[in-house]
C-alpha cells in the first residue's frame, strides 16, 4: 500500500509539472535583469523594459535552458567598459533573444571587447538585435552549434 502511494504520488508530480507554465519576469535595471537571469528557470521569459542600461561588468548567461529574453520596445543594453565584453552566453541551450540593442559606450576610448560571446552552447536564435561593437569583435562563437541570427544588425566592428 506505502509502495502504490508513493507511485501515485510520483505520477501525479510528474503529470502535474508539465503544466506549470512559463514565468514572464518584467526587468527595470541592470540589477534586476542579473537577478532574473540567475534565477530564471526552464521556460522563463524575461521582459526589460524600455530603456537604456549602463554598467561595468557584463551580462552573464550561464547553465540555462529554454530561456527567453526579450526588450520591450527600445532595449538598449551599453557596456561602458571598453575592455569587456556586452554579454556572455556559456554552457546554456534554447536561448532566444529579441528585441534588445548591445554596444560600448565608448564614443572616446579604443573598444577591444567583443559585444557577444557565445561558448559551448547550442540552439542560440538572436532575433531582430542590434550588436553594435565600437570597436573589433560583433559576435564571437567558440565550441557552439546552431547558433542563428534573424533580422539583426552587426556593425562598427573590425570582426562580425
Amino acid at each position: 500500500m506505502k509502495r502504490l502511494l508513493k507511485i501515485i504520488t510520483i505520477l501525479i508530480l510528474a503529470f502535474s509539472s508539465q503544466f506549470i507554465s512559463a514565468r514572464k519576469i518584467f526587468v527595470t535595471s541592470v540589477h534586476s535583469l542579473r537577478l532574473a537571469i540567475k534565477v530564471a528557470r526552464s521556460r522563463d521569459i524575461i521582459i526589460i523594459k524600455k530603456g537604456t542600461y549602463r554598467f561595468r561588468k557584463h551580462i552573464i548567461i550561464r547553465r540555462k535552458r529554454n530561456l527567453r529574453i526579450y526588450g520591450q520596445k527600445r532595449v538598449n543594453l551599453l557596456q561602458e567598459n571598453p575592455q569587456d565584453r556586452v554579454i556572455l552566453i556559456e554552457k546554456s541551450k534554447n536561448i532566444k533573444i529579441k528585441n534588445i540593442r548591445f554596444s560600448h559606450d565608448s564614443p572616446n576610448k579604443e573598444c577591444i571587447g567583443d559585444v557577444l560571446h557565445i561558448e559551448k552552447s547550442r540552439n542560440i536564435k538572436l532575433y531582430q538585435s542590434e550588436f553594435d561593437g565600437s570597436g573589433t569583435i560583433g559576435i564571437s562563437i567558440l565550441n557552439s552549434k546552431n547558433i542563428k541570427v534573424y533580422r539583426s544588425k552587426i556593425h562598427n566592428n573590425t570582426y562580425k
